[in-house]
């Protein structure tokens, strides 16, 4: 088990840089030859830190629609209703819901309004960095929010839950292969998943979250795929060995295999999950 602890944010020009061990010649400490200008050590670097400058978080007032919605933009992280699973889900790049444990009753039940801003020094110094790291640093400032906002501590563990492996059907493969290799697109309702160039780490990342638990690749299909996936929200309490479909329509799992031509499998193996230690409601501000 490997325990993360998530410390309150320091401006960059109080935080301390990080210093790892090295094994140094006891010839390095040699004083310079008389005469000479000893050559100055450079100061180590100190890793960039990013963090919102103004955060505001409110309680959400219920509305009939319980409409959510979030935006991620150049400056900043907003939010309407949102809960705090789906918040944890994007912050620690979870695939299902069933990837956190411990949370509180109030956590899913209450949402929330956040208007969180960087400074535009930090908007700047994070638009240049490279599309993964610039996506690890978002969800490090996410952390961080939470960490300072609601006290969030949490820990890392494996543990065994039902997963679905995600097979080749009977009769192959319905998918059509992308044509085009100009990146890939995707989108999703309760009631259809449009993929264009999809990989099948794409295609099994938007399954685990329309089925609420965490799916594995086991097609040993390695393209990239385009197709419309339809189903039938009502028939979601369906499971794969009842995947016939209904009066009302196919459930999702008659859907994949009808329409995608592949298979999903009931099992069981390790998950990674964070394990919530202590979470408070954020004061009003």
């Amino acid at each position: 088990m490997r325990t993360l602890s998530i410390k309150s944010f320091k401006p960059a020009s109080e935080s301390r840089g990080r210093f790892f061990p090295v094994a140094v010649s006891l010839l390095a400490f040699a004083l310079p030859v008389f005469g000479q200008n000893a050559q100055p050590t450079p100061a180590p670097v100190k890793p960039q830190t990013f963090a919102y400058d103004a955060i505001a978080i409110k309680p959400h007032k219920a509305s009939l629609d319980n409409h959510m919605s979030a935006h991620s933009g150049p400056d900043g992280f907003s939010a309407s209703g949102i809960t705090i699973p789906v918040l944890l889900q994007n912050t620690f790049g979870l695939k299902t819901r069933d990837q956190m444990i411990g949370l509180p009753s109030w956590a899913s039940s209450d949402s929330f309004d956040i208007q969180a801003k960087m400074d535009e020094a930090t908007a700047d110094a994070l638009q240049k960095l490279p599309k993964e790291e610039r996506r690890n640093a978002q969800q490090q400032m996410m952390q961080t929010l939470f960490a300072d906002r609601f006290g969030l501590k949490v820990h890392h563990e494996s543990r065994a839950l039902p997963v679905y492996n995600l097979v080749v059907a009977k009769g192959g493969p319905k998918m059509k292969v992308s044509p085009t290799n100009e990146g890939s697109r995707s989108g999703m309702s309760n009631i259809n998943f449009t993929a264009q160039g999809l990989t099948m780490e794409g295609i099994v990342f938007g399954l685990s979250n329309i089925v609420g638990r965490q799916v594995i690749d086991k097609t040993g299909l390695t393209g990239n795929y385009d197709f419309k996936l339809t189903w039938t929200p009502d028939e979601m309490s369906a499971t794969p060995d009842s995947s016939a479909s209904g009066d009302s329509g196919p459930s999702i799992f008659a859907a994949i295999e009808d329409q995608l031509g592949l298979k999903l499998v009931s099992a069981k193996g390790p998950v990674e999950v964070i394990v919530v230690d202590h979470i408070e409601k954020p004061s009003a501000n």
